[in-house]
């Protein structure tokens, strides 16, 4: 979940998205 509060989902890119599934 850390990662996911650094990025928003609107400004987060694919590869900032694989990182937040994976975080979560």
């Amino acid at each position: 979940i850390g990662i996911f509060q650094e990025y928003d989902v609107g400004d987060a890119t694919d590869d900032q998205w694989l990182r937040v599934r994976l975080c979560r």
